[in-house]
């Protein structure tokens, strides 16, 4: 339930380019955050001409309110800090949005899910097991966050860096395997 406009990343224009080429064979639904209005007004606009329905999926830390972006963030560190929660996995699984990912999937009787990213598919195990889960894997994440920390501490991390990217590791892995398709972009996130 990542947002998709405004697109800022090259897998926002994968995700509606997916939805575009979907939707010619298929009957296409989309959830997406939304964080403000422009972002509802853009989706609504960019997504009316090539989905069935878009479904927006209000932010629990929107962009217009402090108050609820400092508590989320104070949340997150405190997950974070007990059990190496990473910051993708937290935001995504947060209740409201498990919630009404799972009500919209049984009642609208989805023959196929699709999660964009690892850490969206939490709302695998909240749904019906015949239900086709795909995930399109985008990269494979833990590979690009130890890259991202041996660029920053060198090849020999703190223990405590190790520790986090061992966990990213664990989650990524338990969540692919919920999925009954990956799609990978390459051969060689394929292999790994």
């Amino acid at each position: 339930p990542l947002s998709i406009f405004p697109k800022i990343m090259a897998s926002q224009e994968r995700t509606f380019r997916m939805v575009e080429r979907f939707s010619k064979d298929h009957i296409v639904d989309v959830a997406a955050i939304i964080r403000n209005e422009n972002e509802l007004k853009e989706s609504f606009e960019n997504l009316k001409p090539i989905s069935n329905k878009f479904y927006p999926i209000h932010a629990v830390n929107p962009s217009n309110d402090n108050f609820k972006r400092k508590l989320y963030g104070v949340k997150f560190l405190i997950q974070n800090k007990l059990s190496k929660i990473p910051e993708d996995y937290f935001y995504s699984t947060q209740k409201p949005y498990i919630k009404f990912l799972t009500e919209l999937i049984a009642e609208n009787k989805y023959d196929i899910v699709h999660a964009e990213y690892w850490f969206m598919a939490e709302v695998f195990r909240h749904i019906n097991p015949y239900t086709f889960k795909a995930i399109d894997t985008v990269d494979v994440l833990f590979d690009k966050k130890r890259q991202s920390f041996e660029n920053k501490f060198g090849s020999v991390l703190p223990g405590s860096k190790q520790k986090e990217l061992q966990k990213y590791k664990e989650l990524e892995l338990e969540h692919l395997e919920l999925a009954d398709l990956l799609i990978s972009i390459s051969e060689v996130d394929n292999n790994t």
